[in-house]
């Protein structure tokens, strides 16, 4: 018996991107309407669930457009208020250059106005310094005059001393001398013409003996100078009427003051050196 044929009531096409799509066509006999019925329903879910999602895909581009088309529009609005941020940031900072400019200026001025008043300063000190400068040049050559001056009227003073004294004391002070027979007043007047010729050699300067004489007393004065001319204790002692032991306190007392405490010094020698 040959086997009966059977009509399929489903058709399969093919679709975009490889998909398939089956439908279900009623069959023109064969079959109940209830079996057809559920058969469709079944048949009819599967192919839903192995459709392609085209209906979801296509809403998920239109949200995707829409999606982009608000961002588009805020993204705009985004960008216009940072460029105003940046714009207002850019004049602040614009202003601040301009007012630290205009501070630089101030101070440029004022260093330079500072810089002139001290070149005036240091102008008028160096002025002021070589002005001093001749005046202290002028003043040491005075200075120098002066006392170019004051030794040669000292010189001349002491020439003229010299002269006088040559002329006037030394011829009668020679006469007294000669006259006299006295030794006392003999050695007094040899010990005057000493002491005379030592001043007027050493007018106008100070001489050691003279240092030496400050700390002694006028008596003690006197018996140096005699002792100078070589005089003994027993003559001293006769010319100033004092006794022979005085003079050698005297004398003692000399010594000490002039730092000649050892016996080993000469006295005498020791005037008549300190005088030259």
């Amino acid at each position: 018996m040959a086997n009966k044929k059977t009509s399929n009531p489903f058709t399969t096409n093919k679709i975009a991107d490889g998909a398939q799509e089956t439908k279900f066509h009623m069959p023109v006999a064969g079959a109940s309407v209830n079996g057809a019925a559920i058969l469709l329903n079944r048949r009819n879910q599967q192919a839903d669930r192995c459709k392609p999602p085209f209906g979801r895909r296509k809403v998920g581009i239109e949200e995707e457009l829409a999606n982009n088309l608000t961002q588009t529009s805020i993204i705009p609005l985004m960008a216009n208020t940072s460029l105003e941020a940046m714009l207002h940031e850019l004049q602040l900072s614009y202003l601040a250059l301009v007012i630290q400019n205009e501070e630089l200026q101030h101070s440029y001025q004022s260093i330079k106005e500072s810089r002139k008043r001290l070149l005036k300063q240091v102008e008028k000190a160096a002025l002021e310094l070589d002005q001093s400068k001749a005046e202290s040049s002028e003043a040491n050559t005075a200075l120098k005059v002066i006392l170019k001056m004051r030794e040669k009227e000292s010189l001349d003073a002491k020439n003229l001393l010299i002269l006088e004294l040559k002329q006037e004391v030394m011829p009668f002070l020679q006469r007294l001398k000669n006259s006299s027979r006295d030794p006392k007043h003999i050695r007094l007047l040899s010990t005057l013409e000493a002491n005379l010729q030592r001043l007027i050699s050493s007018y106008g300067y100070t001489t050691s003996l003279s240092s030496a004489y400050k700390n002694l007393t006028p008596k003690e004065v006197l018996v140096a100078s005699m002792v100078r001319e070589g005089a003994s204790t027993k003559a001293i002692a006769a010319t100033l009427s004092l006794s022979p032991e005085t003079i050698s306190i005297h004398r003692k007392n000399i010594r000490k003051k002039l730092g000649l405490e050892s016996k080993a010094n000469n006295l005498r020698s020791y005037l008549v050196t300190i005088e030259k």
